[in-house]
């Protein structure tokens, strides 16, 4: 049976010793940027921050075992790819650290992603419900959806086909809060992924290179994906559309089906009520 690393809270244990010990504001801000980014790559201080539930949870998907696969045993379709083959990570701050460290490798140059998660759905073959993130390129030039498993003690050091996996991060790149309905403009992903930083790590660790994303070409990239997969022109989110709540366990047939004919069902929707 996998047991959590007797880690403490770092965030607490500074907090305790910037009272006992009287501190400048920057040194104060020196020792809280150190402690950030030890938390954001280092992944027993990101599990020392969970409830023991959500622990439990994270020890299950490893069938009990201290050890997190690269890929999940059984696992069918293209990684990260296919909601059948996810990503495992360390939870919801281990989905942030870990997307963060991919790089999309397809073009010229290596780029970061931004992120957001736009739901969840369940696998058939995991037997739980996997995240779903929509994910841009610093450039714009690229678009995909991931998906990420989140039930696991450990990040996994696979990265899907045409990324590169970065050894170390000195800031995040988004956020798996939920959707973000104003994805992928640059004030959104910034505000978005600042507040999470501050939150998990304990300073607004937020990379460079988010600052250098090409707003323009990332939306119109954004728009023409989701058109070509969903059939619709508009750039949506499910808070926008109020979509029920089973929407993202429903199929991709049915979801776009559903999303194709929004105006309908939502007068059906409406009169069942």
């Amino acid at each position: 049976m996998a047991t959590r690393k007797r880690v403490k809270n770092l965030l607490s244990v500074i907090g305790e010793f910037i009272e006992e010990n009287p501190m400048s504001d920057d040194e104060i801000r020196s020792l809280l940027m150190a402690t950030a980014l030890k938390i954001l790559n280092d992944t027993d201080l990101q599990n020392a921050r969970y409830p023991d539930i959500y622990w439990d949870a994270m020890i299950e998907g490893d069938n009990g075992e201290d050890f997190t696969p690269d890929e999940l045993p059984g696992a069918v379709g293209d990684f990260g790819r296919d909601v059948n083959n996810p990503i495992p990570v360390n939870g919801a701050t281990g989905e942030v650290t870990y997307l963060s460290k991919l790089m999309w490798s397809g073009g010229d140059d290596p780029q970061h992603i931004i992120f957001h998660r736009l739901g969840s759905r369940h696998s058939e073959v995991i037997g739980r419900m996997i995240d779903i993130f929509e994910v841009v390129s610093i450039d714009g030039l690229h678009y995909d959806i991931l998906y990420v498993d989140m039930y696991h003690v450990e990040q996994s050091k696979k990265a899907p086909t045409g990324y590169e996996l970065l050894s170390e991060i000195y800031g995040i790149t988004g956020d798996s809060v939920g959707p973000n309905s104003k994805f992928p403009e640059l004030d959104a992903v910034l505000n978005r992924a600042m507040d999470y930083a501050i939150n998990a790590f304990g300073a607004p660790l937020v990379d460079k290179s988010v600052q250098e994303l090409d707003e323009e070409t990332a939306i119109k990239t954004a728009n023409a994906n989701r058109k070509d997969s969903l059939g619709i022109e508009a750039t949506f989110t499910p808070e926008e559309i109020d979509l029920p709540d089973n929407f993202v366990e429903l199929s991709t047939e049915e979801q776009i089906e559903l999303i194709k004919n929004i105006s309908s069902y939502k007068s059906k929707y409406n009169d069942d009520e």
